[in-house]
């Protein structure tokens, strides 16, 4: 073994771990042989995460949150029955019960609950042509979630909410010391008018013992060399 390249070259250790790296040996390493996780999908669009983690774990027991009516009319027809599927709920996780404006999109994975930014430098041509159509849909909060369906824990909580994961973790203040794990999508381009809250999601966290541990996943801009977002995975 080289033990200069392998300890202080990052080049080759990148290459090594490119080389060895996948998401299910990520999330083994974390889970160990836990086969039934606890997990909250927050931004479910059309079950992606659901096929995501039944790949990963013999058998999650996953509860989906998806405030786009279409999105969420797919996702009931196509995964009320899955094995993994505890609950599939028409809503927004966010700071506060209620409802709010939710901007759809063409694409529908682009749809949140803050417009695009029609003038984003960051765009690959799509902003410039967002519908940005709003309708209203209901939000609550994951604690009163948790105190609803009486749930004590939280293995895995993954959020993807465009720009708005820092309302959502407003929201968890109760749950935060009971979750064991979060893969957020944060946001770094100009694409939506709010911008992920990179300072309070880390230093909220942080101050909850949580620690970064990963991020596996980066989208990068091919026009401009921005990265656009990156995935990020904390555990205490």
């Amino acid at each position: 073994m080289n033990l200069d390249a392998t300890c202080g070259t990052s080049d080759e250790r990148n290459h090594n771990f490119n080389h060895k790296f996948n998401i299910k040996l990520l999330y083994q390493e974390l889970f160990g042989s836990r086969s039934s996780p606890l997990i909250f999908d927050i931004g479910a669009h059309k079950g992606e995460s659901i096929d995501h983690f039944s790949k990963i774990f013999p058998l999650p027991k996953i509860h989906s949150f998806e405030p786009d009516p279409e999105s969420f009319s797919y996702l009931s027809s196509h995964f009320q029955k899955h094995p993994s599927v505890v609950a599939i709920n028409n809503l927004a996780l966010s700071s506060k019960s209620g409802s709010s404006v939710y901007y759809r999109q063409q694409l529908s994975h682009l749809g949140g609950l803050s417009k695009v930014n029609i003038s984003s430098t960051d765009s690959l041509g799509f902003a410039a042509t967002a519908s940005n159509q709003h309708i209203d849909v209901s939000t609550t909060t994951l604690d009163e979630y948790c105190k609803l369906h009486k749930i004590n824990s939280i293995d895995l909580v993954k959020i993807d909410v465009q720009g708005h994961e820092y309302d959502v973790l407003l929201g968890a203040q109760l749950s935060l010391d009971s979750i064991k794990c979060f893969a957020i999508e944060i946001c770094l381009f100009d694409f939506y008018e709010q911008k992920s809250d990179i300072s309070n999601i880390f230093n909220m966290l942080y101050a909850h013992n949580f620690t970064l541990y990963s991020i596996p996943k980066i989208s990068q801009n091919p026009s401009n060399y921005r990265s656009d977002w990156f995935e990020a995975i904390f555990i205490k």
